[in-house]
């Protein structure tokens, strides 16, 4: 699960037949200033409640891409880390890797109906700091949106402002033959959706073509900083997904914000008075 031997940098795997020998990460490393060769003094306490030591020989340095996670664990063979804690071959974790995040909590909670006398704990909960950081980048995500849709809304009115100003003479002479205000703004609004949605789809589907490149091929982020990157737990090459289930909330956000961006440009052409209108 956690790929060792291809995050390996310095020294080899455990070697067979040699007892006590332990894997660091490089930042535990550097802080400790170890090398392969060097001895580390790791405790523990055992079955009975007890405290013991054992002196361990590092055999290799390794380096993930979760700076925080290199430093604070260390990687033994089982069976030296059970005969100093007093137990045979047993153990007490078994890590189940998912496809799809949204799988998590019905997983979690067949495995506690299945193992009742187990702690059965899922990513959240194990690293609630992680969870923070996805919900804060969803929120941040939002906030971009709106910034976009705030774009969006300028767009929206001066292009419906420009059509306005270009037909003030016509818009005029369907007043001035009895058409009512409420059908110009109609009209005003219409237009405003039709051009809408011509536009989603098209920019939709070019969303989705490069979100599905970027998925294969990855995006790179090292231009940002391989440690300051690490140093959040991510990697310098990320591959985004499409949001298929936020589609429906930034489709209502598009139309609610074309909706709001041509009242002006309606509302002036309501009201434009027939007489000025066919003067210019």
């Amino acid at each position: 699960m956690s790929k060792l031997k291809d995050k390996v940098i310095e020294g080899k795997l455990f070697t067979e037949g040699k007892k006590n020998q332990v894997m660091i990460g490089k930042k535990l490393a550097d802080k400790m200033k170890l090398k392969p060769g060097g001895k580390l003094v790791l405790t523990f306490t055992d079955t009975a409640d007890e405290i013991v030591s054992g002196a361990f020989r590092v055999c290799a340095v390794y380096q993930s891409d979760n700076a925080p996670l290199d430093e604070a664990n260390v990687y033994v063979d089982m069976k030296d880390l059970n005969a100093l804690l007093g137990l045979k071959d047993e153990f007490h974790e078994v890590a189940v890797i998912l496809k799809n995040d949204d799988d998590v909590n019905e997983i979690k909670k067949k495995l506690q109906d299945k193992y009742s006398a187990a702690k059965v704990e899922s990513w959240i909960d194990i690293s609630p700091e992680m969870d923070l950081m996805v919900k804060t980048t969803n929120q941040y995500s939002y906030i971009i949106i709106v910034i976009i849709m705030l774009a969006l809304a300028f767009g929206v009115i001066n292009t419906m402002l420009m059509a306005i100003l270009e037909r003030t003479r016509e818009i005029g002479m369907m007043i001035a033959l009895g058409m009512r205000r409420s059908k110009i703004f109609t009209l005003v609004l219409l237009e405003t959706f039709m051009l809408t949605l011509a536009g989603t789809p098209i920019g939709l589907l070019t969303s989705w073509a490069v979100i599905k490149y970027l998925n294969y091929y990855g995006l790179d982020l090292s231009i940002m900083g391989t440690e300051m990157m690490s140093s959040f737990g991510f990697s310098t090459l990320v591959y985004p997904e499409f949001p298929t289930d936020k589609l429906m909330g930034v489709l209502l956000i598009i139309l609610g914000t074309a909706f709001v961006s041509c009242l002006f440009p309606a509302i002036k052409a309501v009201r434009l008075k027939p007489v000025d209108a066919l003067r210019i």
